[in-house]
């Protein structure tokens, strides 16, 4: 069905002249759990089938496509690399990265991320979720929203949660300490949270 549609929607730009004047970018905001954890739908776990999505981008001007790029990226990216398509500036102090780099080669700049970060709020259960991954190396934590010392004070501060993980276990796996152990936010007190507090995968 979505092939389907994005079909319709590029051949109405091609029948209007509009198509390589136009910067597509196609992405998915999750995945979807069919059963491979045990559960359904999304919004539960941040396991590969919830967070490895697709990120499809066409340039304009009908160049040649780069092809697959195997880099790990954030969807967080899209931001700063639309802005660039566009010729304009990101916002100063944002976490977004241009991926100008990886989809034109010899483009200025280059892309660098030593982790990248996921993170998920269930409002419902008071809990938050923040995954980081280098390479074939990913850990999992769930993180209270209320615990003492966690950073995460509201809904809204899950992002803050990840990056504070995402400097703490760099750190940790730059020392080739253990990097499961987060003191101060080991979450052993997410009640409602029904899986393991903390998860390391070599994927």
């Amino acid at each position: 069905h979505v092939d389907a549609q994005l079909g319709a929607f590029l051949e109405f730009l091609r029948g209007r002249g509009l198509l390589d004047r136009t910067h597509v970018i196609l992405m998915s905001d999750h995945g979807e759990e069919f059963g491979e954890h045990g559960g359904a739908l999304h919004m539960r776990t941040l396991y590969q089938e919830s967070i490895h999505v697709p990120l499809l981008v066409r340039l304009a001007g009908a160049q040649p496509p780069r092809g697959r790029v195997n880099t790990d990226v954030e969807l967080i990216d899209v931001f700063a690399t639309a802005a660039e398509m566009l010729g304009l500036d990101a916002a100063s102090g944002a976490h977004s990265q241009s991926l100008m780099p990886l989809i034109r080669p010899g483009a200025p700049g280059n892309y660098r991320r030593d982790l990248v970060v996921s993170s998920l709020r269930n409002l419902l259960r008071n809990y938050a979720l923040v995954s980081a991954r280098r390479g074939n190396e990913k850990y999992i934590a769930a993180v209270p929203f209320d615990a003492p010392g966690s950073p995460v004070d509201s809904p809204v501060d899950a992002i803050a949660a990840g990056r504070f993980i995402e400097r703490e276990l760099l750190s940790a796996l730059e020392a080739q300490g253990p990097p499961a152990r987060l003191e101060g936010v080991t979450p052993a007190g997410v009640e409602n949270y029904p899986g393991p507090r903390e998860m390391i995968f070599d994927l």
